[in-house]
């Protein structure tokens, strides 16, 4: 047998319900017929005791028509008999309903009126299957005789199953009625309950993408709210875990790589700096020493990108303007914006608080977005520098109005080693955010309104007395 803890929500939620509506029914038709019962005695019983006061003021309870006539009015039969238990008048007659008037005598009763026990005698008696009613009293004339109402309470009972069936029938239609209003508040409170506890298999699988489908806007519907609050936080740890444990892996495997590149990497360097220098002025080798050079510079720019993501310098933090940041970048990289005719614009705010931060890392995390933003507009364009803040904070904004980035690579670009760009190494990025990370802040990257990318630096501002 099923215990109660193991029943289903549903079950714990109709089945109370349901019994206490029996309960209640049950209650409430006896608690009816016990009230219509009482009342309808009362009322026989007051019209017994008005009847017998009227006819005990007089010799009138031995005159067999006035009794005939009172029974039409009362509406039981009439006895009247004597002490000894003799019938002495009456509307029953000793031929024809001598089993009833045997019913009716019992010296019990006779005992307890004559002596001055109780003045009111109503008893319950049973002939041939019909139930009655008897009221007794004693009267005055003659003095040792008492008068007996014999009643008929058939109809009575009758009524009083009457009573009992229809709240019955009523019952036995609500009943039904109110277990299935039970059901349906029992099913919208365990549909979304059912709904929650799928959702919580699908996120157990690994499925942290999923949202619980719940729109209630109760109790429920916070907690799978909850749920999905949940879900997404877990979501952030799990892909912060993997990029750190990826960022782990990689930038121990990069700063070797780096290591063992850059020691030939700078003899080269120096070798080809001393064979430039053998060359005479107009020689047609200059081009190609001076290829090689650059090619060895991006290559040792690319190394030291390598070193930074296997061991992130130390940030020397301290507080300092944001717009003086911005400007350094800026003015670092004028000459390769000029090239490539592009127009830089500024929008710096001058009410922006400062900021705790290490100019270097930072403009260096600045330098890797412009550098970016001007490789996707080889055609030139513009590029809009902005900063703003909303007293906690400082937000710094890049944005440009080149080639933009395909939707599907928005969550890629923080990667290792993935670049948008043929000749990108994609670590630019990568070291980027992690120094606006070490900073207390996050990057964010979006799409313009037009085809460009807006890059988005947000940093906690310094606390202000």
């Amino acid at each position: 047998m099923m215990s109660v803890a193991g029943l289903k929500i549903h079950h714990k939620i109709v089945i109370p319900f349901a019994v206490l509506l029996v309960a209640a029914t049950l209650v409430t038709a006896f608690i009816s017929v016990t009230l219509i019962s009482e009342n309808l005695e009362r009322r026989f019983q007051t019209q017994l005791e008005n009847a017998s006061d009227v006819l005990t003021q007089s010799d009138l309870t031995l005159t067999e028509p006035v009794l005939e006539r009172l029974k039409l009015i009362v509406g039981a039969e009439i006895v009247t008999y004597g002490k000894d238990g003799g019938v002495l008048a009456g509307t029953l007659s000793p031929s024809t309903d001598a089993e009833l008037l045997a019913l009716v005598q019992t010296e019990d009763v006779l005992t307890r009126i004559f002596s001055d026990e109780e003045k009111l005698i109503v008893r319950d008696v049973m002939h041939r299957g019909v139930p009655y009613k008897v009221a007794y009293r004693p009267i005055r004339f003659p003095s040792d005789a008492v008068i007996a109402f014999v009643a008929d309470t058939s109809d009575m009972a009758q009524a009083k199953r009457a009573v009992a069936r229809n709240i019955g029938l009523l019952a036995a239609v609500m009943i039904p009625v109110l277990v299935l209003i039970s059901q349906l508040i029992a099913r919208s409170i365990t549909k979304p309950v059912h709904q929650l506890v799928a959702h919580t298999k699908t996120l157990a699988a690994g499925e942290l993408t999923r949202k619980a489908d719940v729109t209630s806007h109760d109790e429920i519907g916070e907690l799978a709210s909850a749920f999905n609050e949940m879900a997404d936080r877990l979501r952030e740890s799990e892909e912060k875990l993997l990029r750190s444990e990826k960022l782990a892996v990689t930038g121990q495997l990069a700063a070797r790589v780096a290591h063992d590149i850059r020691n030939p990497l700078s003899a080269m360097k120096m070798q080809a700096q001393l064979l430039r220098n053998k060359l005479q002025p107009g020689e047609a080798n200059e081009t190609t020493l001076q290829a090689i050079l650059s090619e060895i510079n991006r290559v040792e720019w690319v190394v030291q990108g390598l070193l930074d993501l296997g061991r992130p310098v130390e940030l020397r933090l301290k507080p300092g303007s944001i717009n003086v940041v911005v400007e350094d970048a800026l003015a670092a990289t004028k000459a390769r914006l000029v090239h490539g005719k592009i127009r830089p614009h500024l929008n710096l705010r001058s009410d922006v608080p400062n900021v705790e931060l290490d100019p270097d890392r930072l403009k260096q995390a600045l330098l890797n977005i412009i550098m970016n933003a001007a490789e996707a507009m080889p055609g030139g364009g513009n590029l809009l520098a902005a900063t703003s803040s909303d007293g906690a904070s400082v937000r710094i904004e890049i944005t440009d109005d080149g080639e933009g980035i395909v939707p599907e690579d928005y969550g890629k670009l923080f990667d290792p080693f993935f670049s948008t760009k043929r000749d990108g190494v994609g670590l630019g990025l990568v070291n980027t955010k992690s120094i606006v990370e070490r900073h207390g802040g996050r990057i964010d990257v979006e799409p313009t309104s037009g085809k460009g990318t807006r890059v988005i630096i947000t940093l906690p501002a310094v606390a202000t007395e």
